[in-house]
This record gives structure tokens, C-alpha cells and sequence, in this order.
């Protein structure tokens, strides 16, 4: 349970959690600037994959995370919204679905980073360095770009949708 006193073992089982305090601390409020971090240089382990919001932070500053976490919180409103306007409950649950496992899987990043939960291995989508992570979260923007499709030749009042009266209850 290193996360819940990380300093209680700094060198062994909180390391990454420390150094990835230590990249929040030095961006301070408007970061380092691009390029510039210090803790990516064999400090931090899997900089590119588990800890790349840290370096954001370092590099770009408490600003930088703020801007990245509305980029998120944007991201999952716009997709519940597609699929609250879904034509079809197909449609409706893969945009649910597709929506809630990228911003559960960046919320879980960023919790992680900032020492909330234990260390998961999961990416940050779309800025983490990734294989199959992240043609997983290129397909999944592709189902939701589909339902938007879809949904874009209807007009207010043309179907009724007795499927979302039944859910939304």
C-alpha cells in the first residue's frame, strides 16, 4: 500500500510515485516549458506510457493539466451526448460504452499520477505512447463517430424514440 504513505519506502516500492510528485512540484504553475522536463531523464520509469500526465505537468504546468483534464471532461460530455441522441439502443450503449471506457481509463491515469489509487499500468489516452491501447481507443472514437453519423439525418421531432423513454425512467 505504497500509495497510501508513499514515504514511507522512497526507494523501492514508492519510487514512481514520488518522482512523479517531484515532476508536479517542479512545473509549478506555468511549467518548465516543452522539452524541458527533468524527471523524464531516467528518473521517472514508464515516463511514456503510465506517468506521461506527470511530464505534462512538469513541462506545461498545473495549466497545461488543467487544459488536458477539460480536454477529457469535453471529450466524455460530447459522447454521451451522441448517445443520448442515438437512433437506435445499439447505438445508445456503444456510445455509452465507448465514452465511459476512455474517461474511465483517463480518470484512472490521472488519479494514479497524482497518488489517489495504486499504480494500475493503465495509459492516458490519446498522449501516452501505446500499441494496443491505443488502437483500442482509436476504434472505439470510430464507433462513436459512427452513432454521430447516424444520428446527424434525423431531425428534432421526426422519429419518436420509445426505446430511450424506456431507459431513461
Amino acid at each position: 500500500m505504497a500509495f497510501l504513505n508513499p514515504w514511507d519506502d522512497p526507494q523501492n516500492t514508492s519510487y514512481q510515485i514520488i518522482q512523479s510528485f517531484t515532476a508536479f512540484f517542479s512545473g509549478g504553475m506555468w511549467g518548465r516549458g516543452l522539452a524541458n522536463s527533468q524527471e523524464k531523464l531516467h528518473y521517472l520509469p514508464e515516463v511514456h506510457t503510465d506517468f506521461i500526465a506527470s511530464v505534462v505537468g512538469e513541462e506545461l504546468g498545473f495549466l497545461g493539466v488543467t487544459v488536458v483534464v477539460a480536454a477529457f471532461v469535453f471529450f466524455v460530455s460530447r459522447g454521451y451526448r451522441i448517445a443520448q441522441r442515438a437512433v437506435d439502443p445499439t447505438g445508445f450503449f456503444l456510445a455509452i460504452g465507448c465514452t465511459t471506457l476512455i474517461g474511465l481509463q483517463a480518470l484512472i491515469n490521472l488519479c494514479v499520477v497524482t497518488g489517489l489509487v495504486p499504480t494500475k499500468g493503465l495509459p492516458l489516452p490519446f498522449i501516452s505512447h501505446g500499441g494496443s491501447a491505443l488502437l483500442v481507443v482509436f476504434m472505439a472514437c470510430g464507433f462513436l463517430l459512427s452513432v454521430s453519423r447516424e444520428s446527424l439525418y434525423l431531425k428534432d421531432g421526426d422519429e419518436e424514440r420509445p426505446w430511450l423513454r424506456r431507459w431513461a425512467r
